[in-house]
């Protein structure tokens, strides 16, 4: 039986070969097509840069007419003239941002729905502008990963008045880190909550962001499994074979679904925690990744990128150790020359 198949659906600013495409890609047939919210999001960019020029052109144009004017035209009128060119520039401005972003989750819908229907996937994994392009697309057969689902967040900054909702997929694990700044955790409770209690599964992450540095390959890998078990587990089954679940009883037991009224005070850390005994991460490094740039740990390609095979050293290496050389020693001719070489052994 072939192994999973995965539609990886990036983020906004990213783009095929970040680190979770990678970490998937080490157990699972993943395919992350070119969504181009990125040349959107630039382009949103510069074109606030021209209206921020032509604002204050404007009204430079206008205080410069009134100094050359400045007996016969009293200094409210350039006042008032900049505070309607501000609020004109910002309420066009405003409007046209919203109209762009809306183009870049249809036309990131449309490259979606048609890797869908290239690649055939047994489950969608999105990731933060990703997750908003999955619960766009019409595949109520088959399941979701949301990582740091950013739904509600552009919903607001696009206009869009509809509230997300999951409840048409037949099974949804919802993933947000506990101190997600850029989106935050109320927006995935708030989501978890359009679904039914048996289609769903929503994990907090303690001491984790919005880029959710601390899943890798392994969490992944438990994360993809898990989901795909709730709507076909004879798939699940057989792909486990290839790819086994990291620490299934561990996993059981130090997990708990979230379940709506509950407070999130009453919340431990380790009552969300994926792992069985977490440790302290090293410091995060940045990496370039193609056209991406993500952020994780010293060791988070290690599974990437295999170790080097450690070289002989040259030269004469009796006096690399501290101890003689035995007189008598048992080891033939032939091994001490290749293992000391231009080493003088005395009779």
């Amino acid at each position: 039986m072939s192994n999973i198949r995965v539609l990886y659906l990036h983020a906004i600013e990213c783009g095929p070969g970040t680190l979770k495409h990678k970490y998937l890609d080490c157990s699972f047939d993943v395919y992350c097509p070119q969504l181009r919210s990125g040349e959107w999001i630039r382009f949103i960019r510069v074109l606030a840069g021209v209206f921020l020029g032509l604002l204050v052109g404007a009204c430079c144009f206008l205080w410069v007419c009134w100094y050359f004017f400045r007996e016969q035209v009293a200094i409210l009128w350039p006042i008032g003239g900049s505070f309607v060119f501000i609020i004109v520039f910002c309420l066009s401005f405003w409007l046209l941002m919203r109209f762009l972003l809306r183009r870049c989750l249809s036309e990131a819908v449309a490259i979606a729905h048609d890797a869908y229907t290239e690649w055939e996937p047994d489950i969608i994994v999105g990731q933060s502008f990703g997750a908003v392009c999955a619960c766009h697309m019409d595949v109520p057969e088959t399941p979701l990963l949301l990582l740091a689902p950013a739904n509600q967040l552009f919903h607001n900054w696009a206009g869009i008045f509809d509230e997300p909702s999951i409840a048409k997929y037949p099974f949804v694990t919802v993933v947000h880190g506990e101190l997600d700044q850029i989106c935050p955790i109320e927006h995935s409770l708030a989501l978890s909550e359009t679904s039914s209690k048996d289609k769903k599964d929503l994990e907090i992450i303690p001491a984790d962001d919005h880029r959710l540095l601390s899943i890798r390959e392994l969490e992944l890998r438990d994360y993809v499994h898990a989901t795909v078990q709730k709507v076909d587990p004879e798939l699940a089954a057989a792909c486990s074979q290839y790819n086994p679940p990291s620490a299934p009883l561990a996993r059981s037991k130090h997990r708990s679904p979230w379940h709506p009224g509950t407070p999130m005070s009453s919340l431990s850390p380790s009552t969300f925690s994926l792992r069985s005994s977490p440790t302290a991460s090293p410091p995060p490094v940045r990496r370039h990744l193609g056209s991406a740039i993500e952020t994780d740990s010293f060791d988070a390609d290690y599974k990437l990128r295999p170790r080097s095979s450690p070289q002989a050293p040259t030269g004469n290496r009796s006096n690399c150790s501290p101890y003689p050389t035995p007189p008598n020693s048992s080891l033939s001719s032939d091994f001490q020359a290749t293992a000391l070489p231009g080493a003088v052994h005395q009779q």
